[in-house]
């Protein structure tokens, strides 16, 4: 690993910002020996608009995947509560998906398409929308490839839920956020000012907002509401996104997810959930470095895991000397189409791991 200065970091993320591939970021670089934090830019490019801070809430977008999703059926596995290979239809009898386990869920080896449009035709009732969601069947069988899927980490988390006879949002706040000790991380920001901006809400949006009466109906951007169109439908806590933290918050929960921090589950759990089932596979949750490395970034230790956001967002671990990268940033503002996020990972995780 190589040892990059906050001072380094800061002229590394304020170059982005100048070359306008996000208005602000948060980076930290995670050790047993210690954290190195930096903050750059604003909530918007107007010159007027916040600075980023330590109390900014980010959109942690699919890292919701690995901090609140997975990190729920690790605590719940742990304790014996959860065998992975339960079926999903055990828990939810409506959902025509033969053998399907939890694990082939969190592998992404379940047989879901990537993704369900509910924003087509999008419905204001949340209701209404978890029949759409519930009613979707595999395309493939299950363990016949990898495929990406948002929708198979829903239908998880609808399972888990009635499993449990818990939302997400309070198995989170109990199994993850409380132990943990995470002070602001959230489904449901209050303050919606100290959450970061992200995209220019289209009129479908617009539309259910002013349909659900939400205080926020007629503003450009999203702010304070989950960005995925999907989860925001379901109700913004729907296992694939949803999650606001800060960056102290993404810290501290890596420091347990990585081992600086013991007593929330054994460390033979938390190893389980790092290894893929085959060679080139996804982790528990978790996703693994692509041949290539192009998605997570560019010399990732083998054996690391960890998981990245559309928003911008990226917590990525290298359990051999427990070091952790995090990088937050809005880079769909104002627009999804204006930034090359593939290209500031691998040059950030580049200079950390050279």
């Amino acid at each position: 690993m190589n040892s990059v200065s906050a001072d380094e970091w800061q002229g590394i993320l304020e170059g982005y910002i100048a070359e306008r591939y996000f208005p602000g970021a948060a980076l930290a670089v995670v050790t047993p020996e210690g954290v190195t934090s930096v903050y750059a830019g604003r909530f918007t490019y107007d010159a007027a608009s916040k600075v980023v801070g330590a109390d900014s809430l980010w959109d942690m977008a699919s890292v919701t995947k690995v901090m609140a999703t997975t990190s729920v059926v690790m605590r719940l596995v742990d304790r014996g509560e959860l065998d992975l290979e339960e079926l999903i239809s055990d828990d939810l009898p409506q959902v025509n998906a033969p053998g399907v386990t939890y694990e082939d869920c969190l592998r992404h080896e379940g047989g879901w398409a990537p993704y369900v449009s509910l924003e087509e035709d999008a419905d204001a009732n949340v209701e209404a929308n978890r029949v759409r969601l519930l009613a979707q069947m595999p395309v493939a069988p299950r363990r016949t490839a990898t495929v990406y899927s948002c929708l198979g980490m829903q239908i998880l988390t609808a399972a888990l839920e009635h499993r449990t006879g818990r939302t997400l949002s309070q198995l989170f706040a109990e199994e993850v956020s409380g132990p943990m000790g995470l002070t602001s991380t959230t489904f449901h920001p209050e303050a919606r000012d100290h959450c970061v901006p992200t995209e220019e809400n289209p009129p479908w949006r617009m539309r259910v907002a002013k349909e659900r009466n939400e205080d926020d109906a007629n503003a450009p951007f999203t702010q304070g509401s989950v960005h995925d169109p999907a989860c925001y439908l379901l109700g913004g806590a729907a296992g694939n996104a949803g999650i606001f933290s800060t960056l102290n918050d993404t810290i501290q929960w890596a420091k347990y997810i990585v081992g600086i921090e013991s007593g929330w589950v054994k460390p033979e759990t938390r190893q389980m959930f790092a290894k893929p089932r085959i060679p080139g596979g996804r982790a528990i949750g978790f996703d693994c470095p692509s041949p290539d490395g192009f998605l997570a970034g560019v010399n990732l230790p083998s054996g690391s895991y960890g998981h990245l956001g559309f928003t911008g967002t990226l917590a990525w671990f290298e359990p051999l000397h427990q070091t952790v990268l995090v990088l937050l940033t809005n880079r769909v503002h104002p627009h999804r189409d204006i930034s090359n996020i593939y290209a500031v990972r691998r040059n950030i995780s580049g200079c950390l791991w050279k």
